[in-house]
């Protein structure tokens, strides 16, 4: 979608096109319908991906002491997997032509990405330290969730 500008008047005025090169006006229903499609289903894949950054952010963070042995490795788990819940289902609405396969693939690749930049920030913030196993739990997390995510879509698209 591209955003043009031009002033009529003494009044800014805005125009929305699908897209650089066929300057088709968008109606403004296709416009609202983005931006309700943008805050339900892609702004709760960011502000979560902000909100995991901002955690990492706290200087000598430590899991709390609850008796559990490997708690910092389940936490990781069950963060990544609801992340990977929430990329996989933004882009699901990225396209209608995206397929099971194609958002399995595209969200783990975001989330690989996403926890390898998250841990290797962390060796940076004073009092935290990177490590790999909490990638591993991080990947172990998205992956069995988006396996999930991905046999329930693709058997509901043969269906239909």
């Amino acid at each position: 979608m591209v955003v043009v500008k031009f002033k009529l008047g003494r009044r800014m005025r805005y125009s929305f096109f699908c897209c650089q090169d066929c300057r088709k006006p968008l109606a403004l229903a296709e416009v609202k319908e983005k931006m309700k499609t943008l805050i339900k289903y892609h702004l709760p894949a960011i502000l979560y991906a902000v909100l995991i950054i901002v955690v990492s952010s706290i200087p000598s963070l430590t899991p709390p002491k609850v008796g559990i042995v490997g708690m910092d490795k389940i936490a990781h788990f069950f963060e990544y997997a609801i992340l990977a819940v929430l990329v996989f289902r933004s882009i699901s609405h990225l396209s209608p032509r995206i397929r099971p396969g194609m958002m399995f693939l595209l969200s783990m690749l975001f989330i690989v990405i996403f926890a390898i930049f998250d841990e290797a920030y962390q060796a940076y913030v004073p009092g935290r330290k990177s490590d790999l196993y909490d990638i591993v739990f991080d990947l172990l997390g998205s992956m069995l969730i988006l396996g999930y995510l991905w046999y329930r879509n693709s058997r509901s698209r043969r269906t239909d």
